[in-house]
């Protein structure tokens, strides 16, 4: 009751802490929000976004403004010509970080990015569903680091069981032959001032698996996705190395984080591979 007859509140936050514990990163979490995202064709689209934002934190200091994350995100977000890219969270990164008085500034978002894909022999279109996600950040050094992240899911036919099954290619007939859901996870760190492309990563993971996945099947569109799958089989090895070469030759990547899990039909468990490597 007391609160309510003065002119200022009591700002907890700005009080000294003598534990002498420097906290990493104190943040907000989980935050859901509707989100516009700017194609490189320059449309937009619309979809919803998940963020973590956060600041490190000295060991004098007893905590952050939680509320300052939510207004400077609304903030962004309440103006309609602003749309999420490499440059925007950028900007966003940084006047987070002047906003909340920190040394280091943290912002994860992720989405759901949606593709028109067509079948492969009816072209029938259907809309596929990608998560994809940003990695921004400032440093104590002052340096901005951005990564760009998908997860694409296709098909992936063991080399193995096509060794042992009868097939024959004349008539495209056979049994024997297994394939599994193949799930790509590919972090890329953006060279500066680099715009990576989700569609650009999201074509390089299916070009490495032995076919996509569709989001829309007719009966001669599966035939055909089923045998483009066997006649290019894959171990979790093959689309990892697949992604790792690819990456390689792709240009405007500091470094890039892989890892590939195939999750087996005639097993009870996972086939997994991961690298990290590092382009300069």
């Amino acid at each position: 009751m007391e609160n309510k007859t003065k002119k200022t509140l009591p700002d907890l936050m700005k009080e000294k802490d003598k534990r002498n514990v420097s906290i990493d990163m104190v943040g907000i979490s989980e935050l859901k929000v509707p989100l516009r995202f700017k194609k490189p064709n320059g449309k937009i689209h619309s979809t919803v976004g998940k963020f973590e934002m956060y600041v490190n934190l000295n060991s004098d200091e007893r905590g952050t403004h939680m509320s300052r994350f939510s207004i400077l995100l609304n903030d962004f977000l309440s103006n309609e010509d602003n749309c999420l890219d490499s440059e925007s969270i950028e900007l966003l990164t940084r006047e987070m970080k002047k906003y909340l008085e920190s040394s280091e500034a943290f912002i994860n978002v992720e989405f759901d990015y949606f593709r028109e894909v067509k079948a492969p022999v009816t072209s029938i279109v259907g809309v596929a569903p990608y998560l994809v996600g940003y990695k921004s950040s400032f440093g104590k050094d002052g340096k901005f680091s951005l990564k760009t992240w998908v997860k694409v899911t296709g098909q992936t036919c063991c080399p193995c069981s096509k060794e042992i099954s009868d097939y024959d290619p004349s008539s495209g007939k056979g049994k024997g032959a297994h394939s599994q859901h193949g799930h790509i996870f590919i972090e890329v760190e953006n060279a500066q001032k680099e715009n990576i492309s989700l569609d650009s990563l999201i074509d390089l993971a299916e070009k490495s698996l032995s076919a996509p996945s569709y989001p829309i099947l007719k009966r001669q569109d599966e035939r055909e996705a089923t045998i483009s799958a066997y006649e290019n089989p894959c171990f979790v090895e093959d689309v990892i190395r697949g992604c790792a070469t690819r990456l390689r030759d792709m240009g405007g990547i500091k470094s890039f984080s892989l890892e590939v899990v195939n999750d087996e039909v005639i097993h009870f468990h996972k086939a997994k591979a991961s690298l990290q490597e590092n382009l300069n």
